[in-house]
């Protein structure tokens, strides 16, 4: 017994019994369902069988927002029927096995969750990079803001929804893709005449045109492969590694500049030190209790000699 889901699409539905397919060797077969025998392949059945009919009910099921028919078949003849006709080939029928459908649920949870690590540590060019190729020039937005973190949450967001989307990306046939998009991001390549044609940042020299329907990003890539298209590529790769060059020199210029103003700060602690250790001594001595000086004893006053004979006594008439 099996557990068969119809696409929404084939609810309701009354089967062809018979019809052509093909055999086990790939070889065109002449299909039919009978009453009696599992064999579907009508030259191997007896020729007076009777021809069975099918149909599907209504559907009973949703999963993530699809919706099925699903019901069980305990009958290999209906199985071995379902499994060769062009629905189940186009994946319109499937066997829904609860123990392998978790399996393949929690591979892809824990796929999606490796994936937001990565993202987690991507550095501004990946960000950029990935984010052209997701969102075309609305990424400017997130480089005219500096919102590296803002345009991290949106790819995050891409991987958690849509992950396939990504991993793609990640493909080596993608790769002159998140070149241009690198390239697009930092303006070494821009869009042009409302985005009907490509040129260069600097020079606004055209590079390509970009045909109706057409995105300016897929144009530039299809233009990789023309020959002058190679010579653009290469071109591309020497502007976006000088680019990052200056990125480097200019932040180890920064860096310096912050270093030397660090120093300059700690030379003025070191002066208010040597300041304050100088006038360590006079506060110490400040510290010192002062003994008061005792002042000089009187001395006795000598006679005048106009008084020798002493205080009362006058002078001789």
């Amino acid at each position: 017994m099996a557990i068969y889901r119809f696409d929404q699409k084939l609810a309701n539905m009354n089967f062809k019994t018979r019809f052509e397919g093909e055999d086990e060797h790939k070889k065109i077969a002449m299909i039919r369902l009978v009453e009696g025998d599992e064999n579907v392949y009508e030259k191997k059945q007896d020729a007076n069988a009777t021809q069975r009919s099918f149909r599907t009910g209504q559907v009973n099921t949703i999963v993530n927002g699809k919706r099925y028919y699903q019901t069980e078949i305990n009958d290999k003849a209906v199985e071995n029927f379902l499994e060769r006709t062009s629905f189940w080939k186009r994946g319109m029928i499937t066997v829904y096995n609860p123990v392998e459908e978790n399996k393949k649920k929690s591979a892809a949870i824990t796929e999606n969750l490796m994936l937001i690590l990565e993202i987690a540590k991507w550095e501004t060019d990946n960000l950029f990079k990935y984010g052209y190729a997701l969102f075309g020039n609305k990424v400017n937005k997130f480089l005219k803001d500096q919102d590296t973190e803002g345009l991290r949450i949106k790819i995050m967001a891409i991987a958690q929804d849509e992950p396939e989307k990504i991993i793609a990306l990640k493909s080596e046939d993608n790769e002159n893709k998140l070149v241009a998009s690198l390239a697009f991001a930092k303006g070494i390549v821009i869009e042009t005449n409302a985005g009907n044609s490509i040129a260069w940042g600097d020079t606004g020299a055209q590079i390509t045109t970009v045909t109706k329907g057409q995105s300016p990003l897929d144009a530039i890539v299809e233009h990789f492969n023309e020959r002058s298209g190679k010579e653009v590529l290469q071109l591309i790769g020497a502007k976006i590694e000088r680019v990052a060059k200056d990125k480097v020199a200019e932040d180890l210029t920064a860096a310096a500049n912050e270093d030397t103003d660090e120093d300059d700060f700690d030379d003025e602690d070191d002066f208010n030190e040597e300041e304050s250790e100088t006038q360590e001594p006079e506060e110490a001595a400040n510290d010192v209790p002062i003994t008061p000086i005792a002042p000089k004893p009187a001395l006795p006053r000598k006679p005048s000699p106009l008084n020798k004979g002493g205080r009362g006594r006058g002078r001789k008439k």
